[in-house]
């Protein structure tokens, strides 16, 4: 039974609406076919408005009498009788309903037409494999297809959604995902600070694990590129919020290094760094281009399953000259900057192949990096780890212990010269009570000026030390490369061996023979034997330098590609 009017007009909520409808249509089949039935539908909520537009249109083909003004922003429908007055109240109100709801159907189109438009440019040249969208990219110089594992209709429900979102909603695709039983992660960030632009990243599989987190391969949506993302774990919610994580501190060292990647030799700065801080669990994100794969993959004999190697890489004297200008340029750059890395390793060169048959060698890792400026020698971590951190194939057993006996010393005379005078003479008898070694009691029998020349000393020497730990750790790598091994200790090198490895190798022509001479004797000469450093490190005995600079490496390996 239809709705009673009040007068020329009346107003109905959505739900009278579905009713006033459907009654109307149902009163319409009844006198067509005879039946004084009536129907009645369970609409469910979600399909509400769908239910109300369907049987909109088909009442307004069977009754002239009404005329039905909708707003679809708006609960509100207004239903007139045709040929009504209608007051000027009521049709402004009429009008200003029907720009509404134009408006509305505009915007929605527009908001399609763009969801299109963005979907069409970030899937060109994709392929669709077990109904899966999948990205071709290159990889070691082959291509190979990235799997999204969603369907194209997901991505498009979830460009729609973005379309309309002012401020990024993290986890909006889990709801997507549910709804069409996708399984993908994906993650929705502003670009970048008070950005209003949303980043989208599409996580894909972990690819290598690290000391601080897990690195992933990503699609990078906006960009349509195939990158990485280095992935904390589960950091202090506290230290996310105030970004003093590792890899905070990561990332404001590489974009103090080489901030648009213009620096040769060292990895990229992050193109965003993002971070999580929710219930479950809170963890900072760094965004960095994608690489082949790093040294110590490419010359390892086994792969990550535990199998032979198939992609095991053994390079050539010319490809071994331009990676090692590149470390040594590096090195160089971290050595201007004064910043120590002392874990330069096989796992820590990224390589990419790039054209001309070579490869990009970049240092990266410098989640355990420091930069030395005078405040650092006054840190906590100055005397527990002077270096920041290293392993035995980056730094030398001797180097390690040279560098943390300066870092005592410093320390010591740091502590003396804070004292009055009448103080570092107390300190002196009580340590001569002790029986503590002589080394340290003059230290605290010394005046300050004569405090502050020999600490002028030991920091020279430490910065000295820094220098050779690069150099020796760039050869490190070389040697590697030549030998086309890992070797896990830097202190365990045959160079013998490796020369009578070319010379007997028939396949490479005498100038490329002589480059890997020239290339074995720069290693031979920067990876000599460190002396013993003595238990107590004084201005009598200091660090004695291997008196090699990264200049001179350099113009060694422009004389071997010569």
């Amino acid at each position: 039974m239809p709705i009673p009017f009040n007068g020329d007009f009346m107003t109905v909520n959505v739900r009278e609406k579905i009713s006033f409808f459907e009654n109307i249509s149902t009163e319409h089949k009844a006198k067509e076919s005879g039946s004084k039935t009536t129907q009645k539908a369970v609409v469910a909520d979600q399909d509400k408005q769908t239910t109300v537009r369907k049987v909109r249109r088909s009442a307004r083909g069977w009754f002239d009498t009404f005329r039905i003004q909708y707003c679809h922003d708006s609960s509100t429908t207004y239903i007139v009788k045709r040929g009504a007055d209608i007051s000027d109240a009521l049709q402004e109100k009429i009008e200003k309903t029907e720009k509404v709801s134009i408006s509305s159907r505009i915007r929605s189109n527009k908001t399609h037409r763009k969801t299109e438009t963005r979907y069409k440019r970030i899937t060109r040249g994709f392929v669709i494999r077990h109904g899966r969208l999948m990205k071709p990219y290159i990889h070691q110089g082959k291509i190979e297809y990235y799997d999204t594992g969603i369907r194209k209709s997901c991505l498009k429900a979830l460009l729609a959604h973005i379309e309309v979102t002012d401020i990024a909603q993290t986890k909006v695709f889990h709801v997507i995902g549910r709804r069409r039983k996708e399984n993908a992660t994906f993650y929705l960030f502003p670009g970048h600070a008070g950005s209003k632009r949303i980043r989208m990243i599409h996580l894909g599989p972990a690819i290598a694990r690290g000391s601080v987190g897990k690195v992933h391969r990503v699609w990078d949506i906006n960009k349509n590129k195939i990158r990485v993302i280095k992935k904390s774990y589960r950091e202090d919610a506290e230290n996310v919020l105030q970004q003093s994580t590792s890899i905070d501190f990561e990332s404001k060292l590489l974009k103090k290094i080489n901030p648009r990647g213009k620096a040769v030799g060292l990895q990229r700065a992050p193109f965003i760094v993002f971070r999580m801080n929710s219930k479950s669990e809170s963890y900072v994100g760094l965004l960095t281009p994608r690489y082949d794969s790093d040294l110590g993959s490419a010359l390892s004999n086994v792969d990550n399953s535990g199998k032979g190697n198939n992609e095991k890489v053994t390079f050539t004297p010319e490809q071994i000259v331009h990676g090692a200008t590149q470390l040594f340029r590096g090195v160089r750059r971290l050595n201007e900057l004064e910043i120590i890395n002392a874990d330069i390793k096989s796992s820590n060169i990224l390589i990419k192949i790039i054209e001309g048959n070579k490869y990009l060698v970049h240092i990266g890792d410098f989640d355990q990096a420091v930069e030395i400026t005078e405040d650092y020698f006054e840190t906590e971590q100055f005397y527990s780890d002077p270096s920041g951190g290293s392993s035995i194939d980056s730094l030398s057993y001797h180097s390690q212990v040279w560098i943390e006996r300066t870092a005592q010393a410093i320390t010591e005379h740091q502590k003396a010269l804070a004292m009055t005078s009448s103080d570092r003479k107390a300190e002196a008898r009580r340590l001569r009570t002790e029986k503590a070694p002589p080394e340290i009691i003059k230290i605290y029998r010394s005046d300050s000026r004569s405090l502050s020349k020999r600490l002028g000393l030991l920091k020279g020497s430490f910065r000295q030390q820094t220098l050779d730990i690069h150099t020796r750790s760039a050869a490190h790598i070389v040697y590697q490369m030549l030998n086309s091994q890992l070797n896990r200790d830097i202190d365990d090198v045959d160079f013998d061996q490796l020369s009578e490895k070319y010379e007997n190798d028939d396949s490479l022509s005498p100038a490329e023979k002589k480059s890997a001479e020239n290339l074995i004797a720069l290693c031979r000469r920067c990876l000599t034997e460190i002396q013993e450093p003595p238990l107590h490190v004084t201005t009598k005995n200091l660090y004695q330098p291997i008196g090699l600079t990264c200049e001179d490496c350099l113009d060694w390996v422009n004389e071997a590609a010569t």
